[in-house]
């Protein structure tokens, strides 16, 4: 799956492309485009929002089928309702302008406890703030333009993840990298040109162990987890990562116990039988890896990449006939000319030679 298909705010780019166009981009009057060439310029963006919202949904379905994928796709966990995750993000968007202003007390996992009420009074007042400073921006917007359009830039890219499609981490410190480079950036420029003075030099920590691991820099990734495990040991989320890095390095025995801590801290959580699985499988545990992952498919029968490993265990078993329905499981649930669905063309293909 490509990066661009990943990154859920894509979403929000045309109307960051649409503000640049109204507050930034100046034209002559003879040489000004019209509202029909704005429109014809902006659409390929509106375009690709569609394409690739469509790209995550098996289309090869009747209309009633494919609806009930569409509330799924936009619904990571059904244990925690819209409104409940959107009054919580409240508090987690002022988080991370703390994060911004004070890099202190970060976590590589935090343990986060959901709002239950809007009229909670942390809830409340982080409201209050996120108003007022949507306010301020507002007020400030003839004088201070790049202020305004700083602040507009933080609130629509996090609007995606930090408001009404729940996800199981209701926050994670990577969801302000692209939301900070456009208000932090904005209000340096502001200062050097209002105060005429070098922008301070601002340092960021942010978690780096999940990124670490996607380089194989497998060390690294078990140094940063284990430490976060020392500070917070009953956090599912550390424990699986502990899991994922101590098979990175080839310790079985220890990433399968931090796996099933994981799950005992926390049986809903889904994607450690995903991590689990293909450990096993990576281990030569081929059995195990179809057990879990069936069981994996129990929680999520929509994840194409629990089908994928299940044949993938089977043809190394040399059971073809099974490698080859799982891998059509897999095919029919992949989205469209992703990466997996390429792989399980790949060895449909081999196995039907």
């Amino acid at each position: 799956m490509t990066k661009k298909k990943k990154k859920e705010n894509t979403a929000t780019l045309p109307l960051i492309l649409i503000g640049i166009e109204l507050f930034f981009l100046k034209h002559s009057p003879t040489t000004a485009p019209s509202l029909k060439q704005k429109i014809v310029y902006l659409a390929p963006f509106f375009l690709l929002v569609a394409v690739i919202g469509f790209s995550f949904i098996n289309l090869h379905q009747t209309f009633e089928n494919i609806m009930p994928q569409i509330v799924q796709k936009s619904q990571q966990t059904m244990q925690i309702s819209r409104m409940q995750y959107l009054i919580t993000e409240f508090r987690v968007v002022v988080t991370y302008l703390r994060l911004l202003l004070v890099p202190i007390n970060q976590s590589i996992d935090y343990y986060y406890p959901l709002s239950q009420s809007f009229f909670e009074i942390n809830t409340l007042i982080s409201f209050f703030i996120l108003v007022m400073l949507a306010g301020t921006a507002i007020a400030l917007r003839k004088k201070f333009l790049i202020f305004f359009f700083g602040i507009c830039w933080f609130y629509i890219f996090l609007a995606v993840e930090s408001s009404v499609i729940p996800i199981i981490d209701v926050i994670f410190e990577h969801r302000i990298y692209l939301p900070s480079k456009g208000s932090v950036q904005p209000g340096i420029k502001w200062m050097n040109e209002s105060i005429r003075m070098y922008p301070p030099l601002i340092s960021y920590f942010y978690p780096v162990a999940t990124t670490y691991l996607d380089q194989q820099k497998y060390e690294a990734a078990l140094q940063i987890v284990q430490n976060a495990y020392n500070s917070n040991n009953s956090d599912p989320m550390i424990n699986a990562l502990l899991g994922r890095a101590y098979c990175s390095i080839g310790n079985l025995e220890q990433a399968l116990y931090f796996f099933d801590r994981a799950l005992q801290l926390d049986s809903s959580f889904s994607n450690v039988y995903h991590d689990k699985a293909f450990c096993l499988f990576r281990f030569g545990k081929l059995q195990e890896s179809k057990d879990i992952s069936l069981q994996f498919i129990k929680l999520k029968p929509e994840f194409a990449d629990s089908y994928y490993f299940i044949g993938a265990a089977y043809e190394k078993e040399g059971d073809l006939d099974n490698a080859a329905y799982y891998y059509e499981q897999a095919l029919l649930k992949a989205p469209q000319n992703s990466t997996l669905a390429s792989k399980t063309k790949e060895r449909l293909t081999k196995i039907h030679k």
